[in-house]
C-alpha cells in the first residue's frame, strides 16, 4: 500500500490535466503524447516498479531515467503543465510576473542553467551517502524524485522553444552526464552503494553494471530519439526555408 501513496500526486495531476485539456483546442496527437507521459509517471513511480527500486539498482535508474528523459518531453509535447495550471485558480499577480521576466531571459541561457540543474541533481543526489539516506527516508526520496522530473521539464519546456538546430545541440550537451554517470557506474570494479550490499560484492557489482547500463543506453537512447526527431524536423524546417536551394545542392554535379 505505501508504494500506492506515491501514486496519488499522478492521480491529481491526471485529474487537473483532464480539466485542463477540456479547456483547450489541443490537438488529438499531443493530448495522446500527454496522457503518455503520466501514464509514465504512474509507471516509475508506482508498483512494481517503485517496491523493486528499494532492494535492486537498476529498477531505481529506470525510475530516474523515466523521470528525466522519458515523462517530461512527452508532457511538454502534451502541454500537461499549462493545462494543469488552467485547471487551478488563477495565480497570484507576483507569479505571472516573474513568469514574464524568466520569458524575457534569452532562452540559450536559461537552457544552460537548466542543463546545470539537472546535472547538479543528477550529480548529488547518486552520491552514496546522499542516495542511501534518500533510499532510506520517504521524504528525501520524493524531493530526490521531484528535483528529476522539475528539472526535466524545465530542460525540455526550452528545448521546445529552441530553433531546433539549437535544440539538437541543446539535448545531446543535456545527455553527456547521465551518460558519463552511467559508464561510470558500469565500469566501476566495486560498488558504490552500501544500501544494495546485502549479499555477495558481486552480485552487487552485477546490480550496479545493470543500473549502469540503463543509465548510459536507455537513458541515451532517449536522447538520441529526441535528438532524431528534431534532426529531421531541422531539415524539414530548411527546406521549407528554402526549397529551391536544397534542391540544386542535392543535384549531381554535371
Amino acid at each position: 500500500m505505501a508504494d500506492l501513496g506515491a501514486l496519488t500526486p499522478v492521480g491529481v495531476v491526471a485529474v487537473l490535466y483532464a480539466i485542463g485539456l477540456a479547456r483547450s483546442p489541443l490537438d488529438r496527437g499531443r493530448r495522446l503524447a500527454g496522457w503518455g507521459g503520466i501514464v509514465a509517471l504512474a509507471i516509475a513511480l508506482g508498483p512494481p516498479l517503485e517496491s523493486h527500486a528499494a532492494t535492486d539498482l537498476a529498477a531505481h535508474m529506470v525510475q530516474h531515467v523515466v523521470l528525466l528523459a522519458i515523462a517530461p518531453p512527452l508532457l511538454i509535447i502534451g502541454a500537461a503543465p499549462a493545462a494543469v495550471l488552467r485547471a487551478l485558480p488563477a495565480p497570484p499577480a507576483w507569479t505571472t510576473r516573474a513568469a514574464r521576466a524568466v520569458v524575457r531571459v534569452p532562452v540559450v541561457l536559461l537552457i544552460a542553467v537548466a542543463i546545470a540543474l539537472q546535472t547538479t541533481a543528477l550529480g548529488v543526489w547518486h552520491v552514496p551517502v546522499i542516495y542511501d539516506a534518500a533510499a532510506a527516508h520517504v521524504p528525501l526520496h520524493a524531493a530526490e524524485h521531484l528535483s528529476f522530473l522539475v528539472t526535466g521539464l524545465a530542460f525540455w519546456w526550452l528545448v521546445a522553444r529552441l530553433g531546433t538546430g539549437s535544440a539538437v545541440i541543446a539535448v545531446f550537451v543535456a545527455s553527456l552526464p547521465g551518460t558519463l554517470l552511467g559508464a561510470l557506474m558500469t565500469l566501476s570494479t566495486a560498488p558504490w552503494y552500501p544500501r544494495y550490499t546485502t549479499g555477495s560484492v558481486a552480485a552487487a557489482l552485477q546490480d550496479q553494471q545493470l543500473a549502469g547500463v540503463v543509465m548510459w543506453a536507455v537513458g541515451g537512447m532517449a536522447y538520441v530519439a529526441a535528438g532524431a526527431v528534431l534532426f529531421v524536423m531541422w531539415l524539414r524546417d530548411l527546406e521549407r526555408v528554402s526549397p529551391a536551394r536544397v534542391a540544386m545542392e542535392a543535384e549531381p554535379a554535371r
